[in-house]
């Protein structure tokens, strides 16, 4: 606002949300500006949606997943204990009864191989020698220089010489873990390089899912700092921070990214920490948020054990109590004292005889969301905890339902901030009526009745003073007279533009009724300002005047300074101007 410095009208600005001068044509500006953000912004979303749904519907599993002459052969099934028993090189962990107990499995190679062939595998929490024809061909041990353990999670690769065809390959195996966390997953005989396109288009749905868990999140932040704070109803901000941390977890359970950059192996396992410890307290603030009754309680328990715990496991980790594979100690109290509380939280707000607006009721749709994101998590948990490892990646199940969550949430935020954006144009266009002149587009009577109350509390302040200068349109009743009602109108725009461009830098203008207009000049020396707006005044009447001659223009002026009154009172202030402005016009006649 270009008069923003003048200590009344920036107080009157603040207060009443006023802005005078060209509003209309600002606000249609802005409006149409918001709304062409918008669609641009509604365009690119769903272009990225459709995007990245195209690339996950391609990394489907088909029939025909390889066009190379040298497919992967699958090597998983059939492998022989040492006691006879057969069993899948992933369900290894089934035969684990202690730790650092070898476990010895055996398998007879293919009778032919292709060229640069390789026995690739992830082995995850297993230390393990690799013999073929009783010779040692590969051995690997797990152990961490940095002493933290549990970070044995990679991508092996045997080279497979062909003299090994048809011969038998025994793997002595000594797992880190007794709990199911220990195996050899997505073993197949291949070149390097066909592995990796096999294990993508066995994970990559999975990790495009992921992927998009965290675009969608970055939207939901977006969406939250993109609409004013009042038209807030559901805490998007906390849920894109939750989505975002579970979506990079996800991407890293996929074990995806080891298998492209697996020499920073370890720096993803302990990201993959951090992000479980990042869920649990915003996913509290987003259920609050959309209850009918907020929980401040259930949100400080959860606050109070995700930080606790969270530096509990740092210190004891530095302190080598636990290695990485016990952050589990840590992480699964958290994530239950999350499930209580919000399971709490729901049901005190499900009975909560408050009233409250519907608006703050939570909808069909959020229940739906939101059920639908808790089943899947828990069947994914239960799965994990109860029915053995869920292979390499242990959020098959979880991920779909925050993305169901998600994709819901995200259309009922978009539906919300449609209906909010209409209700804000509604709003300012209600203010434009109540404050602006409908003809000239500044400032009504009740704009200046406005300014006037916040002059009233100022003007006992010590050294304050501002100037009232009272405005008329002479000759306004012979322009209606002669050229009609519309020519009169036009007239008193021109007027309104004119006292714009001589005082709306050092003051601000209102259109009192019909012909009268009034200005308020605060600051140093309003008088010296008042001068100097005159001559600007005088200079663009005679300009319009050239332009104009059969209608010229011509207004006449009178001043009061609220030091000037007796009792120094507005109303003294306004009364002295309008007799100065009538002894003006009555000098303009006898001129």
């Amino acid at each position: 606002m270009k008069y923003a410095h003048i200590p009344c009208i920036q107080t009157l600005s603040s207060r009443y949300n006023y802005r005078a001068g060209t509003l209309a044509e600002k606000h249609s500006h802005h409006m149409k500006r918001s709304h062409t953000d918008i669609v641009l912004g509604a365009i690119f979303c769903v272009a990225m949606l459709v995007f990245i749904g195209i690339l996950t519907a391609s990394f489907v599993p088909r029939q025909s997943q390889f066009s190379s002459p040298d497919p992967p052969i699958d090597f998983d099934e059939g492998w022989t204990t040492s006691d006879g028993e057969t069993i899948a090189a992933s369900r290894l962990y089934e035969k684990v009864q202690n730790a650092g107990e070898p476990i010895v499995i055996s398998k007879q190679l293919p009778s032919t191989f292709y060229n640069d062939s390789y026995l690739n595998f992830n082995a995850k929490n297993v230390d393990f020698i690799v013999t073929v024809n009783g010779q040692v061909c590969y051995g690997y041990n797990g152990d961490d220089p940095s002493g933290q353990g549990g970070l044995e999670s990679y991508f092996q690769h045997v080279r497979m010489d062909k003299s090994y065809e048809g011969a038998t390959i025994v793997i002595r195996a000594i797992p880190a873990y007794t709990d199911g966390t220990s195996f050899f997953a997505d073993m197949a005989i291949c070149a390097v390089n066909e592995y990796g396109f096999w294990y993508i288009q066995r994970y990559g749905f999975q990790f495009l899912v992921s992927l998009l868990i965290i675009f969608i999140g970055l939207l939901q932040i977006v969406q939250y700092f993109s609409i004013p704070r009042e038209f807030h109803t559901y805490n998007s901000l906390a849920l894109g921070i939750g989505a975002i941390a579970f979506g990079i977890w996800a991407c890293i359970e996929t074990q995806v990214p080891m298998l492209l950059v697996g020499s920073v192996t370890p720096q993803l396992l302990m990201i993959e920490w951090v992000c479980l410890f990042l869920i649990p307290y915003p996913t509290t603030l987003f259920f609050s948020s959309i209850i009918t009754r907020r929980s401040r309680l259930a949100e400080n328990i959860v606050l109070v054990a995700n930080v606790a715990l969270a530096l509990t496991a740092a210190i004891c980790l530095l302190l080598h109590v636990v290695d990485m594979r016990g952050m589990d100690l840590f992480i699964f109290p958290l994530l239950g004292i999350f499930a209580v509380c919000g399971f709490a939280a729901g049901i005190r707000s499900a009975f909560s005889r408050k009233d409250v607006q519907e608006s703050q009721r939570m909808s069909a749709w959020s229940l739906v969301a939101v059920l639908t994101c808790v089943v899947l998590a828990t069947a994914n948990l239960v799965s994990r905890l109860f029915f053995g490892a869920l292979g390499v990646d242990s959020a098959s199940i979880g991920r779909l339902g925050v993305l169901i969550m998600q994709v819901i949430l995200l259309g009922e935020f978009m539906q919300k901030g449609s209906k909010n954006s209409r209700a804000a144009a509604e709003s300012e266009a209600m203010r434009k009526l109540a404050y602006v002149d409908a003809l000239t587009g500044i400032g009504n009577r009740t704009a200046f009745d406005l300014a006037c109350d916040v002059l009233e509390e100022r003007k006992d302040e010590e050294g304050f003073d501002f100037l009232m200068v009272c405005f008329d349109v002479d000759d306004l009743k012979a322009v209606n007279d002669n050229y009609g009602h519309e020519a009169g109108d036009k007239h008193l725009v021109a007027a309104s533009r004119v006292l714009q461009a001589a005082f709306g830098d050092i003051g601000e203008v209102f259109r009192i009724g019909g012909d009268e207009f009034d200005a308020l000049i605060s600051g140093d020396d309003p008088l010296k300002k008042y001068g100097e707006a005159l001559k600007r005044l005088r200079k663009l009447e005679d300009q319009y005047n050239n332009e104009n001659p059969e209608n010229k223009l011509r207004i006449s002026c009178g001043t009061c300074l609220l030091s000037e009154t007796e009792n120094r009172t507005i109303r003294e202030v306004s009364v002295m101007a309008d007799a100065a402005m009538y002894r003006d016009k009555e000098s303009h006649k006898a001129a």
